[in-house]
C-alpha cells in the first residue's frame, strides 16, 4: 500500500538519541517519488528507507563562500595541530551557521583537543549527531571526544552506532580495532579504575594517542 494511502508497518531503531521509524522499502510503493511527505529526504539503509519530515537544514545547504573559507581554514589548522586557531575559526563559523551539524561537531572535537571543557565538547558533538543521526562521521567525532578524556566504553558505544550506519566506514573500523587492543594498567598492582591509573592513562593517551588527535 503506498505511503499516505493507509498505514504501513514500521519498526523503531535506536541510534542512541531516541527511536527512529523505518518503513520497508517494498511497502512504500509509487509514493516514494512525488510524495510531499518525503521532501525532507529518503535514506536507504539495510533494504529499508527512512522517512524524514520535510525540513530545511543548514547542513543540507551550501555554506556561503566566506563561511566555507573559514571552515576550511579551521580544518587545516586542526590538521597542522594549531588547535587554538582552529577553535577560534570554528566558533566564528558556528556563529555564522549555527545549524550546520558538521561545523558544530568539528568545533566539539577541537574543544576536546584543547583538553579544557569536556562538557562543552560532548554537548556540541551530541547535538550534531542528534541532528544528523544517520551520519557516521559525527559519531566518530563524538567517540573521539570521549577518547580524548579516556572514556573508552562510551567511545566504543558511539563507534558501534556509527558502524551500524556504515559497516564499511574505515576510520571507525580502525578506531574499534585500536580500542580492542587494550593496554595494561600503567601501575599493574592497582585496579584499572584507580585514580592513579586513570590519571596516568589519560596522560599516556594525550602523548601517544595519535588517532585521538586526528
Amino acid at each position: 500500500m503506498p505511503l499516505g494511502c493507509g498505514h504501513v508497518a514500521a519498526r523503531n531503531v535506536d541510534f542512541g538519541f531516541g527511536p527512529r521509524r523505518f518503513f520497508p522499502i517494498d511497502r512504500l510503493g509509487p509514493a516514494v517519488g512525488p510524495s510531499p511527505i518525503l521532501r525532507g529526504g529518503l535514506k536507504a539503509m539495510g533494504g529499508e528507507v527512512e522517512v524524514q519530515e520535510a525540513t530545511e537544514r543548514a547542513t543540507r545547504q551550501t555554506l556561503d563562500a566566506e563561511t566555507q573559507t573559514i571552515f576550511d581554514g579551521a580544518l587545516g589548522a586542526l590538521d597542522d595541530g594549531r588547535v587554538a586557531d582552529a577553535v577560534s575559526m570554528l566558533r566564528d563559523a558556528h556563529d555564522r551557521a549555527p545549524d550546520h551539524a558538521r561545523i558544530r561537531s568539528t568545533l566539539g572535537l577541537a574543544v576536546a583537543r584543547e583538553g579544557t571543557d569536556f562538557s562543552e565538547a560532548r554537548t556540541l558533538c551530541e547535538d550534531a549527531a542528534k541532528q544528523e543521526f544517520f551520519n557516521p562521521d559525527l559519531y566518530l567525532n563524538l567517540a573521539k571526544v570521549y577518547l580524548r578524556f579516556d572514556r573508552r566504553s562510551e567511545a566504543l558505544r558511539y563507534l558501534r552506532r556509527g558502524q551500524m550506519i556504515d559497516p564499511g566506514h574505515e576510520p571507525i573500523r580502525q578506531a574499534i580495532a585500536s580500542l580492542g587492543r587494550r593496554k595494561l594498567p600503567i601501575v599493574p598492582f592497582l585496579p584499572r579504575r584507580h585514580a592513579v591509573n586513570r590519571a596516568l592513562g589519560t596522560a599516556r593517551s594525550k602523548v601517544f594517542g595519535a588517532f585521538f588527535r586526528a
